[in-house]
């Protein structure tokens, strides 16, 4: 497209843990929800309270690895008590899992911004690479409501419209994906992290803690997803594992040429977060039959489509 990208960035006033993409005459809008930065900073509290868990960070001696309640997933304890109590003044609530080493604490703080830098990435994607122009191109004569996407809410999009397949919105969402991934990462290897605390840490730690904050934020919002939609698994997420692994793997592809053992240190990486994983219970490790391969033709076919509407150029973002 000739147009040039503009984009507003904000935060969106609600308890939900939530982000959004969509369009308001030229203008695209990626916003998150005030409820979604408690959400991850209770999540990175939890991860960085493991010892396993970058152990070169602070004493992890000090750490006692609790596990996650069974019935709630860690991130969304806080907020699942408070909604239970209805905002009761005198309801007692569980205190959050904290890290106890200061030096971990504040580990926990910078894991939650990288968290939360992926997510804004993930939604400036959406509008980057034409795929909120795609979903309000289906509205039939200009009638209807404005279609954007609503991360805790895709499933709805295949009600609202005929057009919309469960399986083009799983390449949309695997794309915003594989582009923020490189966007997150590179910033850490050109030398771009402007947040001082990270800046300061060896290149080796930020690059890994980078992924492993996209691994925890892939996972826990497909867990909210599920969570709150009281049903497993939409068609149009890919499940939390599955979501990973198409992460794991595109890590590998969009780093294989910058000199660093990449397909090693995905591999710690992911494995590191396995171990969290294992502190929050199984009802929670969901997978699913979902094979990106049994879909290729659905994927290239949302490519040639997504191709005219495009604001920038993805390098081939979806891997053949």
């Amino acid at each position: 497209m000739d147009d040039a990208f503009r984009v507003s960035l904000g935060f969106f006033e609600d308890v939900r843990p939530n982000a959004l993409a969509n369009k308001h005459g030229n203008i695209h809008i990626a916003a998150m929800y005030t409820g979604m930065a408690m959400v991850i900073l209770e999540f990175a509290w939890f991860c960085l309270a493991q010892a396993d868990v970058f152990p070169e960070i602070g004493e992890p001696a000090n750490e006692t690895s609790p596990k996650a309640r069974e019935d709630i997933p860690p991130g969304l304890s806080v907020l699942i008590q408070t909604v239970q109590s209805d905002g009761a003044q005198d309801a007692h609530l569980n205190a959050p899992i904290i890290p106890r080493d200061p030096h971990r604490h504040a580990a926990a703080h910078y894991l939650a911004l990288l968290m939360m830098r992926f997510v804004w990435l993930h939604e400036i994607a959406h509008g980057a690479l034409g795929h909120i122009d795609f979903l309000q191109s289906l509205k039939a004569n200009g009638e209807g409501r404005s279609l954007g996407l609503n991360e805790l809410s895709l499933n709805e999009l295949v009600s609202i419209h005929p057009g919309i397949d469960g399986r083009v919105l799983q390449c949309l969402e695997f794309e915003a994906d594989s582009w923020a991934l490189s966007q997150s990462i590179l910033i850490q290897l050109a030398g771009q992290e402007n947040i001082d605390g990270i800046a300061a840490l060896p290149a080796d730690l930020r690059c890994r803690m980078t992924l492993f904050a996209i691994y925890s934020m892939s996972w826990l919002m497909e867990t909210m997803s599920s969570t709150f939609i009281r049903g497993r698994l939409a068609i149009t997420h890919p499940a939390p594992i599955r979501r990973m692994q198409m992460l794991q793997n595109m890590a590998v592809w969009e780093l294989n040429d910058l000199g660093l053992d990449m397909p090693a240190l995905t591999r710690q990486t992911l494995g590191m977060f396995q171990t969290v994983l294992g502190q929050i219970g199984a009802q929670w490790l969901q997978t699913d039959q979902f094979d990106p391969h049994r879909y290729r033709v659905i994927f290239e076919e949302t490519q040639d489509q997504l191709a005219p509407l495009r604001y920038i150029v993805p390098e081939d973002a979806i891997r053949r």
